[in-house]
């Protein structure tokens, strides 16, 4: 051991141990305060993103809590549409049904009170005729008596003067007796 080498070679060996050690301190500093920092960022992380990030779930699951009562929601209502719809149709087929039977019974009156109108029409066309072929016969009843006592009086008036004679046919049948 008394060479000076083994000086040197020990001074090497003591150096790189002093190196490790050196090497090994900064990579425990380095670890030590990457923990801090990382604590630092994992409170700024509780604190700042991990609130939004349960407040963002509390929103999912009341919006999924919503779809899920806007769908039940809405099954009802297509149900009540549905009920609402089918009222409708019978509530509409009744009116129809209503509206066309008291269409038929207007038009059936009106249809008796037409009848009757022609009924009474024609009533008041005979009577017409009737009064017409009355006053027909009253004239010619009238123009009888007329003619019979025209004949009458013709019968009497030539009974009473003396007839003048007649010379030809002739003169028989331009004379005004003739006429």
């Amino acid at each position: 051991m008394d060479s000076p080498l083994v000086v040197v070679f020990l001074a090497v060996i003591a150096l790189t141990a002093l190196l490790q050690a050196g090497f090994v301190a900064a990579i425990a500093f380095g670890v030590r305060v990457g923990n801090q920092k990382l604590e630092q960022f994992e409170e700024a992380f509780e604190t700042g993103v991990v609130p939004q990030i349960r407040s963002a779930a509390r929103l999912t699951e009341k919006a999924a809590e919503i779809a899920e009562k806007s769908l039940a929601q809405a099954y009802r209502v297509d149900g009540m549409v549905a009920g609402a719809s089918r009222k409708a149709e019978r509530y509409m087929d009744e009116a129809a049904v209503k509206l066309e039977n008291a269409a038929t019974r207007a038009a059936m009156r009106v249809d008796s009170e037409l009848a009757v109108r022609a009924e009474r029409v024609r009533e008041h066309r005979v009577f017409r005729k009737l009064s017409s072929a009355s006053a027909f016969i009253t004239g010619l009843q009238r123009a009888l008596e007329v003619w019979q006592a025209t004949a009458a009086t013709a019968c009497a008036a030539e009974e009473s003067p003396p007839r003048p004679a007649a010379s030809t046919i002739a003169d028989r049948r331009t004379s005004p007796r003739w006429a």
